[in-house]
């Protein structure tokens, strides 16, 4: 009798311990609430070998898809520690954009802006906590600075894997920040909300579907897989719901007088492959993926 073998696929991942949390808290410092012009969105923070990259919608940065806000965009992240304090930080995207660490995806709904370059680092066992040079057009505010939050943490780059290593049916966490949400809430809405879900099917354009709904702010977060000693393994960034139609009939019409559109649970992920194409192009090592300054 024969006995399946799994599929080789980044294996030191994927072996759940159910003796340790099913992430690591320290994680929830990689989501990111994006604010600008009145609108909110979520990111997240990823670090590389030269620097911190926050990876995001398109349409989070970018109004319309096309456009660069000229009013200055708020990011606030959890700093990693146990104390609650936050990171916050400004960008100016016209002068990001002009400098070439901003790029939004020719394609897919996906930007990227390198926001630091790594500056030192602190190794506390399995995660290091960065410090950090801003760039020109990056400002940490007097607030975050007198507290010593200036530190973020990213998901580091190799812990991801790519669109042809997502299988359907794998087990995934949504993270970001649903600001829309109505009622009175006793939660921090500056403090990362989870939702979990599995990978329920992938489109014909090379987009991810799971079955976790996203709502307005959603947008540009997060999407992982949690796995062996409570890491995150990230397969993509939150595009957008996908909705389903209702109507509304008239018996005296004889027909639909009104539609809605409805959350149907399910959301359209862009895969993490956008941000490293993105991130090698502001490395200089490509030019294909961004349409260029806008």
């Amino acid at each position: 009798m024969q006995t399946l073998e799994p599929v080789p696929r980044l294996l030191q991942f994927l072996e759940v311990k159910t003796s340790m949390p099913r992430i690591d808290q320290v994680q929830l410092a990689f989501p990111v609430l994006i604010e600008v012009a009145g609108t909110a969105g979520s990111g997240f923070y990823l670090s590389d070998d030269d620097g911190i990259y926050l990876v995001t919608a398109k349409h989070v940065l970018f109004k319309k898809s096309l456009e660069t806000y000229t009013d200055p965009v708020t990011l606030t992240s959890l700093d990693g520690s146990t104390t609650g304090l936050k990171a916050v930080f400004k960008l100016d995207c016209v002068k990001l954009m002009e400098d070439g660490h901003l790029r939004k995806h020719g394609l897919a709904d996906v930007a990227v802006c390198k926001i630091a370059k790594l500056e030192a680092k602190e190794d506390l066992g399995r995660f290091l906590k960065y410090f950090l040079t801003e760039l020109p057009g990056v400002s940490n505010n007097e607030a975050a600075e007198a507290d010593k939050t200036g530190a973020v943490r990213g998901l580091p780059h190799k812990q991801s894997i790519r669109f042809d290593q997502v299988y359907v049916g794998d087990e995934i966490l949504l993270f970001g920040y649903p600001t829309s949400l109505a009622g009175e809430a006793s939660f921090d809405r500056s403090t990362p909300l989870l939702r979990s879900g599995i990978v329920a099917g992938k489109t014909s354009g090379n987009q991810i579907v799971i079955d976790c709904p996203v709502y307005y702010g959603n947008s540009g977060g997060l999407v992982a897989m949690p796995v062996q000693y409570g890491a995150l393994v990230g397969i993509g960034v939150a595009s957008r719901m996908v909705h389903y139609i209702e109507k509304t009939y008239s018996p005296r019409f004889d027909g639909p007088i009104a539609l809605r559109h409805e959350n149907s649970g399910y959301a359209i992920v862009e895969p993490i492959d956008r941000a490293f194409e993105l991130i090698d192009e502001i490395k200089g090592n490509g030019s294909t993926a961004s349409t260029g300054p806008a």
